[in-house]
């Protein structure tokens, strides 16, 4: 099902760096799943949500300055990473207008 699907990339995500290959590969998969379902698109977009609103991740400097790591969004600046996440969020969020909608609200958020 989605649900587990969704619990499945997390496990990834925590799981750390070395799972992350893993964790993107399964992004990719997730545009396999039929959102047709509301209750299973409802899910993912929450999922999604998460994913795009989470602090970048970043290094603290020698002289204790927050640096983004990369594009923030991504992995280490792995852009693989942005790319696996909009495909799936543009396969969730299939209705005409509703992928800008996301993607504008987490930008303007």
């Amino acid at each position: 099902t989605v649900d587990e699907y969704i619990e499945l990339v997390r496990a990834h995500i925590v799981a750390g760096s070395n799972h992350r290959f893993a964790c993107r590969q399964l992004l990719l998969l997730g545009a396999m799943f039929d959102f047709s379902d509301t209750s299973y698109r409802k899910a993912a977009s929450v999922f999604l949500q998460e994913l795009m609103s989470k602090p970048p991740e970043h290094e603290v400097d020698n002289e204790g300055n927050i640096v983004v790591i990369g594009d923030g969004l991504s992995f280490g600046g792995d852009t693989e990473w942005a790319e696996a996440i909009a495909k799936l969020a543009r396969k969730v969020h299939a209705a005409p207008g509703e992928f800008e909608e996301v993607v504008l609200a987490i930008v303007f958020y």
